[in-house]
């Protein structure tokens, strides 16, 4: 259910106030969150309230001492947890106790309490206008990401919830991947996600004048302490799963190919995932990432080729017949890997828009001689990571979307958009990047497409493996303050014998192709 009444917002930034624990450093994920604070235009941290460190409940031996070992085998880089001073972060801002958050939260001086002490202390302190706020998890060994690994979960949730005029609320929700073999680094990608949410709430809260809420119960369970023969058990299965993948990469690789079919639906509702014919990659190359272009009376198609020997890919094209493929040819190649060639028309010009992560920078490359003569035309953007960029003309704006790296997390979780009015840009961030945090549809999966009058956008489900599953996305609403789209299908592997994997689709009217990853076994 959505609660949509909400007390309107004064002119002017969102006055803020935050409650922490007394200590002379915070985790590095609440000192980013306040840094993003501070540096922001629409938000005045009015005041900090902090209260002394509560004393933590007694945790049983077994999953103390799972939860140390974890932290020590996967130590982080990016650890959400990693100590930083706090005395040069919280300079010059107003500081005092519990009771003076809560005079000033009484007396409408804030607009938002943030409590993040992990214990919800913000439940005593008077409900400001906007509500007090509180995230997920709250430290290393909190054993919510244990529980999603227990439950076999592939996706852990980070949430943002509010308990406001209309009763506990979440107003932020994200989905990470859960890992595996680490509880803490699942955790502490929870962490980091959710200092996302915070800013994404706090930005639409100053856009839009309203924030609204969807009313949910906490997951039973997810807070209390595993017994020890769960830890045990926990502990062997990640163990055993760790053997077994490494067994099994040994035995087998999985090769990417193509396949294709005449297209067989009008609407998506109507669509079937049988009659495809699998294009077969010569030995030493992999083909991904399939875009289909018609020209005139042909239609062709262009892929990430992947050369083994070389460890890169470019991009190749081949022309589509009843039959089958002519023989690929190369058509675009550079020093660095590319993949994902988005091709598009503007005016009388095709261009292509390959992915280029590792140089990080977003190339516009334009046909020359259509389809085989291709030559760069520009870059687009420069000091960007931004993966399978996607191209949509909408009601007057191109916009521009793609996945960009997130801080303790990978780049298949985060989805953003830009806007511009033509190529040329300039192209302006959507003030809610990213607009999309889960990691089970964020990437996008081919083109954005049009279906009775909807567009929908191919995601991919990342949460099993890298590529598992292409989403189909409605976008809901597309402005240039906001953005919300929802899940109305699913395209798994299970269309072919064997596959593991399915994460880009593309079709015209006459033919439909879709990629897969399909486990060869070594002799």
């Amino acid at each position: 259910m959505t609660c949509d009444r909400e007390p309107s917002m004064p002119d002017g930034p969102i006055r803020l106030g935050i409650l922490l624990e007394t200590s002379a450093s915070a985790p590095a994920w609440i000192a980013e969150l306040i840094g993003r604070i501070r540096a922001s235009t629409f938000v005045d941290l009015a005041m900090i309230g902090e209260v002394v460190r509560t004393r933590r409940p007694m945790r049983p031996p077994m999953w103390w001492l799972f939860a140390q070992l974890d932290r020590w085998v996967h130590a982080l880089h990016d650890d959400a947890f990693a100590p930083v001073p706090t005395d040069a972060l919280l300079s010059g801002i107003r500081r005092g106790g519990a009771p003076e958050l809560a005079a000033a939260s009484a007396s409408k001086m804030l607009d938002v309490v943030l409590d993040l002490t992990g214990s919800h202390i913000a439940h005593d302190v008077p409900t400001p206008e906007h509500g007090s706020w509180w995230v997920d998890g709250g430290s290393p060994d909190h054993p919510q990401a244990f529980w999603s690994l227990w439950r076999g979960e592939h996706s852990s949730a980070a949430r943002v919830r509010r308990l406001g005029p209309s009763g506990v609320e979440v107003i932020g929700r994200a989905y990470v991947l859960t890992d595996q073999q680490s509880v803490f680094r699942t955790t502490s990608a929870i962490q980091w996600k959710c200092g996302t949410l915070v800013m994404r709430a706090l930005r639409e809260l100053h856009l839009e004048r309203r924030l609204s809420g969807e009313a949910e119960r906490a997951t039973a369970g997810s807070a209390r302490w595993p017994a020890w023969p769960v830890v045990a058990w926990v502990g062997l299965r990640i163990v055993v799963g760790f053997v077994g993948r490494e067994w099994l990469d040994f035995r087998r690789r999985t090769t990417w190919f193509l396949a294709l079919r005449k297209k067989n639906w009008l609407r998506l509702a109507e669509r079937e995932s049988h009659g495809f014919v699998p294009v077969v990659p010569p030995s030493g190359h992999a083909y991904a990432d399939p875009f289909l272009f018609k020209d005139a009376e042909k239609t062709y198609v262009f892929f990430e080729d992947l050369v083994r020997a070389e460890g890169k890919a470019v991009i190749s094209c081949a022309e589509v017949t009843a039959s089958g493929l002519r023989r690929p040819r190369v058509v675009v190649r550079a020093d660095h890997h590319l993949s994902y060639p988005f091709v598009f028309r503007s005016g009388a010009t095709v261009y292509m828009l390959p992915e280029s992560t590792r140089v990080h920078r977003l190339d516009l490359y334009r046909a020359v001689e259509f389809p085989w003569t291709w030559e760069l035309d520009r870059t687009l953007m420069r000091d960007t990571y931004l993966s399978d960029a996607t191209l949509l003309e909408h009601e007057g704006l191109l916009w521009l979307f793609g996945t960009t790296l997130s801080h303790g997390g990978n780049d298949w979780e985060d989805l953003s958009a830009w806007h511009a009015k033509s190529l040329d840009g300039p192209w302006t961030p959507h003030p809610l990047n990213p607009v999309v945090s889960d990691v089970r549809s964020a990437r996008p999966a081919g083109r954005i497409f049009r279906d009775d009058g909807a567009l929908i956008r191919p995601g991919q489900d990342c949460s099993v493996s890298y590529g598992s599953a292409v989403t189909l996305n409605r976008i809901d609403l597309l402005t240039t303050t906001q953005y919300a789209e929802s899940s109305v299908g699913r395209i798994g592997p299970e269309w072919y014998p064997g596959n593991t994997g399915t994460h880009t689709i593309d079709h015209t009217d006459q033919f439909e192709v879709i990629d897969a990853r399909a486990p060869l076994t070594r002799s």
